[in-house]
């Protein structure tokens, strides 16, 4: 049966393990838990507990390395990431409600970006001039399963809307319906227009920043999305932060740039903000990361493998 060749396939990788010299208490919970989340996903933990020196073949486990130690690590790290997730939903929110509002009051209109005739002749003075990632908007509002974006879609085939249909929408709501990276990107192509400027400055962030922190965030969304490994991982971007905030941080604990934790700060921030929560990263990430400090160390100084 299907069922017994998988429990095989799960004891000869434990006896594999075994033989590398990782130390398994229980063989049974093992199995269970390799089932769970894969042999792969495990590997990709389990490596840095071996010696890397071998060219060629397996690499032997260190002396004293357990499997109960590395299946601790990617749970407190699963906490932190459903944690994680948590809050970079809440600033995502925030982030939407505010984007749309300061789009409305700067463009005077409540339509997304209307280079058309302003209404009731009043002086239209939308930031048409403003370069849009048109093209992914479209796209957002096209794939869009809403049934009021579903409806309007719907409505503009029926009474032969021009091509630029989509540019009737509201703001609010096609901000809503935008992906958290096409978001992204039109806040980083709203500089210039007055849009981003002003919502920078009722967030009180930095002249540039928030550009940097959104992007920042969506690379750590997509992260969490895709349930990758975030301990001992180096982010590809490193997020601009005020000094203070750089300051308040450094009363829990020393981290370096590109590391998780710097972008853990930039959530924090955010919901400051936002007026969300006063100190996220105090109140929710220190508690998980004092309680395990291997997974501290990763999230705040990654190595590579074999450093």
């Amino acid at each position: 049966m299907a069922h017994d060749k998988v429990r095989a396939l799960l004891a000869a990788h434990c006896e594999e393990l075994a033989e590398r010299g990782l130390h398994i208490g229980d063989w049974a919970e093992a199995m269970s838990f390799l089932a769970m989340i894969g042999v792969r996903r495990f590997d990709h933990y389990a490596r840095y507990w071996t010696d890397p020196t071998p060219m060629k073949g397996p690499q032997p486990f260190d002396e004293g390395a357990r499997f109960e130690e590395i299946r601790s690590l990617y749970e407190a790290e699963r906490d932190l990431s459903e944690a994680m997730m948590a809050g970079l939903r809440r600033a995502e929110v925030g982030l939407r409600a505010q984007f749309a509002l300061h789009f409305e009051a700067v463009s005077g209109s409540p339509r997304l970006l209307v280079p058309e005739a302003a209404e009731d002749g009043a002086p239209n003075r939308s930031p048409a001039e403003v370069r849009m990632p048109w093209p992914a908007i479209m796209n957002d509002l096209a794939r869009s399963k809403e049934p009021h974006i579903v409806s309007r879609r719907r409505q503009a085939l029926e009474e032969d809307w021009s091509d630029r249909t989509w540019q009737r929408f509201l703001i609010a709501e096609t901000v809503d319906t935008l992906t958290f990276g096409t978001l992204a990107r039109c806040i980083e192509q709203a500089y210039g227009s007055g849009v981003s400027e002003s919502l920078e400055d009722a967030l009180g962030t930095p002249r540039g920043y928030l550009k940097s922190q959104v992007r920042a965030l969506v690379y750590l969304r997509n992260r969490g999305a895709h349930l990758a490994r975030l301990w001992n991982h180096t982010c590809t971007r490193s997020p601009e932060l005020a000094g203070e905030d750089l300051h308040a941080a450094s009363r829990y604990r020393v981290f370096v740039a590109h590391s998780v934790y710097e972008h853990l700060l930039v959530i924090s921030v955010l919901l400051r903000q936002l007026g969300c929560c006063e100190d996220w990263l105090g109140s929710t990430v220190e508690p998980l990361l004092e309680a395990h400090p291997a997974l501290a160390l990763g999230i705040t100084h990654p190595y590579k493998y074999g450093q």
